[in-house]
């Protein structure tokens, strides 16, 4: 019995270790191999950059038109910059996007500069740059009213491997921001929600999905864009906030992705005169050091938003911007324009790096932003074709990896084999508590006030045969019992509670694609339901949802903020 024991617990010691070896010792040892391969060539390959090229590499810049033009190719065969952003200028079919991406990457590579970072914002709904071949998934306000983990990663996913097989390696989303002012004019229906549950629960899975889709997802804008109600394209939001108030909220969302693995990070050119009187964020050494590298640890890459913005060069043009970024703790200086920025902010930050600027006690802060930016190009495989054939870790990571995208793309399409539409779908909201599916009114009861095309066709196609007549909102027959109407902005919301309140006995519905934060209708007999994005998907799902059996839930959205009184 005493021997039985004894082998009995040999076993377990002896397989106890094995799947120690197996299991934890050797993928680690493989890791350590990876990690001092891509630190040693980031060195090799900085080492044999001119000073031109290591300024250049921190600098991202547009390009003009949709084509490998002239113009193109000589602004990125003289400059050499660390990468590009692509706007609808620049983006039309997929094949015609592809075809760009690759002849971006052909150039650099024969003018002997590194791969680039080709980047685009998509966010989904309104902010959706590549439409071909992406699906037309809805905006994060929608996908954040779905209460579906699995849904907004799908999303995320997806989107991030359909701009990867155009040659789109990265993707300005999602945004983490919380809408906590129905006064934003540049948010808004871009965040997730107006709660840092709602955002937490779908911009967190979006943002895992994406990591693993093949592109690389940035996170936006750090520390927070919610609370503004000033557009920093056109002016200089101002939050009267200090750093506590905004880690009980506004930095949760950022805190939480940062901790799951994110990988790179916008800045958000407000200023928060609490913390740092005197720099908005972008430039902020308080923010972008203290707070974001030290306080919660973010090591990967920090973007600029777009430098051009007016809240940059019209408040701090003047104090040399670029060299303040970098010397905040900023990694690339993102630039929206291809003409006189480059060139200025390019002689601003050589200047500064020749004389010494940026140096400090842990060494120079522009050539860590460089090492960064190469280090990431190499983890990301960007410059897999120049590994020697001796690296085979890293060589098959990078395969596994390709599996891996390849196999969760046929998982995820199985699970959801029109996503967007599904997604649509579970995002219809209502602005009461449990609007209750009908069947379609009789249309002799019936008042059609509907403006948009794609709803009067829809509508046209649940009611045929029937010809329907929309009417431009007014009741133009005896007997009416109901008005389906859709409303987009304010005014379309106003005028229809306004007939609500004149015609108490008529039942209205309002189907609303427009951005959810208006002063909406109070009336009893007006229920209203919300799409939360205004694409052709969300607005097919928001005339067919009412229309059925069921439940539809109410928003999980501040609105109560904007209700109108009676």
């Amino acid at each position: 019995m005493k021997k039985l024991t004894a082998i009995i617990l040999i076993v377990i010691v002896l397989g106890t270790a094995l799947w120690w070896f197996f299991i934890s010792y050797l993928p680690r040892k493989k890791q350590e191999r990876i990690d001092s391969y891509l630190d040693s060539k980031t060195e090799e390959i900085f080492s044999a950059m001119t000073v031109d090229e290591r300024v250049a590499q921190v600098i991202h810049i547009t390009i003009p038109g949709n084509t490998m033009n002239p113009a193109a190719e000589k602004l990125l065969r003289r400059f050499k910059p660390g990468g590009v952003i692509l706007f609808g200028v620049n983006l039309g079919s997929g094949e015609q996007i592809r075809q760009l991406t690759n002849n971006m990457q052909d150039v650099m590579l024969q003018a002997g500069g590194l791969p680039l970072f080709i980047s685009t914002d998509q966010e989904g709904g309104p902010v959706h740059r590549v439409k071909d071949p992406l699906p037309d998934f809805p905006s994060a306000a929608a996908l954040g009213q779905t209460g579906r983990a699995d849904i907004c990663e799908a999303v995320g996913f997806m989107t991030s491997w359909h701009l990867k097989s155009l040659g789109i390696n990265v993707m300005f989303a999602p945004v983490l921001d919380i809408n906590n002012n129905p006064e934003n004019p540049v948010i808004n229906w871009r965040s997730f929600g107006s709660k840092p549950e709602t955002v937490m629960s779908c911009a967190l899975p979006f943002e895992r999905g994406a990591r693993a889709g093949g592109a690389l997802p940035v996170i936006k804008h750090f520390p927070g864009h919610g609370d503004t109600n000033v557009d920093s394209h056109l002016g200089l939001p101002i939050i009267e906030k200090n750093w506590q108030e905004l880690q009980s909220f506004e930095l949760q969302p950022f805190a939480a992705a940062i901790a799951s693995g994110a990988e790179a990070l916008m800045t958000a050119h407000i200023l928060y005169p609490q913390i740092d009187p005197g720099m908005p964020a972008t430039l902020s050494e308080k923010i972008v050091t203290d707070l974001l590298r030290v306080e919660l640890g973010f090591g990967g890459i920090v973007f600029t938003d777009a430098m051009e913005m007016h809240a940059i060069s019209k408040n701090f043009g003047k104090q040399r911007p670029a060299s303040k970024a970098i010397r905040a703790g900023v990694d690339v200086i993102l630039l929206t324009s291809h003409t006189t920025y480059p060139e200025k902010f390019h002689k601003e930050l050589k200047d500064d790096y020749t004389s010494g600027v940026f140096y400090s006690e842990s060494g120079d802060l522009l050539e860590r932003a460089v090492k960064r930016q190469i280090r990431l190009k190499l983890q990301r495989g960007l410059l897999d074709e120049r590994l020697p054939a001796s690296q085979t870790d890293t060589r098959e990571e990078f395969q596994a990896r390709r599996d891996r995208q390849i196999q969760q793309y046929h998982n995820w399409l199985k699970r959801f084999p029109d996503l967007a539409t599904q997604a649509s779908e579970a995002a219809i909201r209502s602005l009461k508590k449990g609007f209750h599916r009908r069947v379609l009114p009789q249309v002799a009861e019936t008042e059609f006030w509907i403006s948009n095309r794609q709803i009067q066709e829809r509508l046209q196609a649940k009611y045929a045969p029937t010809r329907l007549v929309f009417s431009d909102g007014y009741l133009t027959r005896q007997g009416i019992k109901y008005v389906i109407a859709d409303s987009y902005g304010q005014h379309e919301l106003d005028i229809l509670d306004n007939y609500a309140r004149q015609f108490p006995a008529v039942q209205f519905l309002v189907l609303h694609y427009g951005r959810p934060y208006l002063k909406m209708p109070v009336s009893p007999n007006v229920e209203l339901l919300f799409s939360f994005s205004p694409g052709a998907t969300s607005l097919a799902a928001l005339v067919d949802a009412p229309f059925g059996s069921g439940e539809i839930p109410p928003a999980d959205l501040a609105l109560q903020w904007r209700q109108k009184t009676k």
